[in-house]
């Protein structure tokens, strides 16, 4: 009897993992770029300090930051903005990053509109990160724009929120 009992155990967590690696598990919007080779590489600076709008208007983190495709395939950006974040009101306010490409937000992944948690209250300061993906991009010039807004969460037509130091890198990549 505790021979067939181990049996059944072991069977039952063989089963278990089997069903676990063929199972196929529904993932929200993933995007995923295939294999890419990195071809260029733009990386920018900026330590102006900017107070932020409330939304939907935005300011321009950076000059528009133009970018070579080059001849041969479809290329991929992936662009990154990292900022210091201040005096965003936390729990009531929420700081957004916007990006574009060619000066629109279609097919810019996971989102245009990407929310940067922060808790900076006043006189604090923080970092948030913002990372997307455009692909399928023809050869050529393409430019990339990054702005920031603060969205007023609550309703109570105030806001408040600043970038600092910040940096952006963008990477073109091809599948060639």
């Amino acid at each position: 009897m505790k021979n067939l009992v181990v049996k059944v155990a072991r069977l039952t967590v063989f089963a278990i993992a089997a069903l676990a690696l063929t199972t196929t598990f529904a993932v929200a919007q993933e995007n995923f770029s295939g294999n890419l080779a990195l071809k260029n590489t733009v990386i920018k600076t900026n330590s102006e300090i900017l107070a932020l709008p409330k939304a939907p208007s935005t300011v321009d983190a950076f000059s528009l930051t133009w970018v070579y495709c080059f001849p041969g395939a479809p290329c991929t950006l992936e662009f990154t903005m990292t900022s210091e974040l201040s005096d965003v009101s936390p729990g009531v306010d929420s700081l957004r990053y916007y990006a574009t490409v060619d000066g629109t937000p279609v097919d810019v992944l996971p989102t245009t509109n990407l929310g940067i948690n922060s808790t900076a209250k006043a006189g604090q300061m923080e970092s948030g990160t913002g990372t997307w993906m455009r692909r399928n991009l023809v050869p050529g010039w393409h430019y990339v724009r990054v702005s920031a807004t603060v969205n007023d969460t609550n309703s109570d037509g105030f806001v408040s929120g600043y970038i600092g130091d910040r940096s952006l890198v963008i990477r073109v990549y091809s599948a060639q």
